[in-house]
C-alpha cells in the first residue's frame, strides 16, 4: 500500500515574499516525505506588475497552482474583487488538494481571503514575520489578524516573539529564527557590475541610488506628496544612475508607477523596472551608493548588504531597525540633506539577521508535519 504524502501548501502573492521564501521552499521540496505546492496568486499573474510568475518558474519551483484573482488595478474596488475571487478559487483548490499545513509571510491584504478559508477548512497556518509593527498602516492591522489565525509563528527577533505572545495570548508555538531572506546572507553569490549593466543595458559607471517607493496603506495623500519630493531631490542628482524598482499592489500603487515612469523619461540617468527578481535586486544594493524610500526591504535587507538606507516617511514606522539606517519625513530639505550625508564606514548589525535561519524553519516545518494528522 502506497502511503500518501502530506502536503504543505505555501502561498506566494508578490516578488516580495517569494524573494523571502524561495530558498526555503526549495529545501522543502528536496523532501521526498513530503509535497510542497506552492499557491501562486496576486500582483505575480498581473502583467502591469511585472508578470514575475516567470521567475518562479525559472527557478524550478515544482507544484505551482496559479489561484487566480484580479490586480490588474489598484483602486479599492478591484482590490475587493480581487479578495472575493480568492476566497472562491482557494476554497475550490482545497476541494480537490488536502493540505496539512498552509503557510503564509508577511502582512499583505491578498492574504486574508487564504488564511480565512485555511482557518474554517482547519488546516494549520504557520504566520512568518508576526509580531512586526508598523503603526496606522492596514498592513500593521492585517499582521495582527493573521497571527491570531496562525497555530505556529516563525519570527524575526526576540522583541517580536515577545509581541506575538501578547497577541495571541500564549507562548507555546512561536519561534525566533530571524529573517529567511538573510539566510547565510554571507555566502550569497552577487552579480557584478558588468553583468548587471549587460543585461539591463544601462549604464553603472556612475555612483548609483537605489529607490523603492511604496503608497501608505491608510494615509496615501501624505506619501504621494512625499514621492512628489523625492522626485524632486532627485532630479537634482543628475551625476547619478537612479534605479528605481515598481510600487506594489497596494491601493495607488500604479498611480505610483506612472509619476515614476514620467520622472524616467524625462530623467536620462533614471531606470524604471517592475520588477529585478531577488539575485538583481540585492547584486544592484551591493554596489549602491545609497538605498531610499519606504520599502521594508530597506529596513530588514538592505543593511546587511548595502552602505547606506534612507527611510522616508512613515510607511515603516515601529519597525525595529539597524542603526545604520537613517530615517527621514517627507520635507525635501530633509530628503536632500540625508542623500548628501556620509555615513561612516563600519559594521552595523542587523536585528533581523540569524544565521541558518531557513534550515531552521524547515526542521521545525518537518517536526510539525509529523504531528499532524
Amino acid at each position: 500500500m502506497t502511503r500518501i504524502k502530506k502536503k504543505i501548501g505555501i502561498l506566494t502573492s508578490s516578488r516580495a515574499d517569494y524573494g523571502i521564501l524561495k530558498d526555503l521552499i526549495l529545501l522543502l521540496q528536496k523532501n521526498k516525505k513530503v509535497r510542497t505546492n506552492v499557491l501562486i496568486t496576486g500582483s505575480h499573474l498581473a502583467k502591469n506588475f511585472g508578470y514575475s510568475i516567470i521567475d518562479i518558474k525559472k527557478d524550478k519551483i515544482r507544484n505551482l497552482s496559479k489561484i487566480k484573482s484580479f490586480v490588474e488595478n489598484t483602486n479599492k474596488f478591484s482590490i475587493i474583487k480581487s479578495l472575493s475571487l480568492s476566497f472562491v478559487t482557494f476554497a475550490n483548490y482545497i476541494k480537490k488538494n488536502k493540505l496539512s499545513l498552509f503557510l503564509i509571510l508577511g502582512d499583505r491584504y491578498e492574504l486574508l481571503p487564504f488564511c480565512y478559508t485555511a482557518l474554517l477548512f482547519k488546516i494549520p497556518i504557520i504566520h512568518i514575520h508576526g509580531g512586526e509593527k508598523t503603526n496606522f498602516q492596514l498592513d500593521d492591522i492585517n499582521r495582527k489578524l493573521y497571527s491570531n489565525m496562525a497555530s505556529y509563528h516563525f519570527v524575526s527577533n526576540s522583541l517580536h516573539k515577545k509581541n506575538v505572545q501578547k497577541i495571541i495570548e500564549k507562548k507555546d508555538n512561536v519561534y525566533n529564527i530571524g529573517s529567511l531572506s538573510l539566510s547565510n546572507i554571507n555566502k550569497f553569490k552577487f552579480s557584478n557590475i558588468k553583468e548587471l549593466a549587460k543585461k539591463y543595458k544601462i549604464n553603472l559607471r556612475k555612483k548609483i541610488i537605489i529607490v523603492t517607493f511604496h503608497p501608505e496603506t491608510i494615509f496615501y495623500d501624505r506619501s504621494y506628496f512625499g514621492l512628489k519630493n523625492l522626485l524632486l531631490v532627485l532630479n537634482e542628482f543628475r551625476n547619478f544612475t537612479i534605479i528605481f524598482t515598481g510600487s506594489n499592489a497596494d491601493e495607488n500603487g500604479i498611480k505610483f508607477n506612472e509619476l515614476i515612469k514620467i520622472f524616467c523619461k524625462k530623467n536620462t540617468n533614471s531606470y524604471f523596472f517592475k520588477n529585478l527578481g531577488r539575485q538583481d535586486y540585492f547584486s544592484f544594493l551591493k554596489i549602491a551608493h545609497t538605498v531610499i524610500g519606504n520599502s521594508s526591504s530597506g529596513i530588514i535587507e538592505a543593511p546587511s548588504i548595502s552602505r547606506k538606507v534612507i527611510n522616508i516617511g512613515y510607511r515603516q514606522n515601529g519597525r525595529v531597525r539597524s542603526k545604520s539606517v537613517i530615517n527621514v519625513n517627507y520635507e525635501k530639505k530633509n530628503i536632500k540633506k540625508a542623500l548628501l550625508y556620509k555615513m561612516i564606514k563600519k559594521k552595523y548589525k542587523n536585528p533581523y539577521y540569524k544565521e541558518n535561519s531557513v534550515s531552521k524553519a524547515a526542521s521545525i516545518i518537518f517536526k510539525i508535519i509529523n504531528n499532524t494528522k
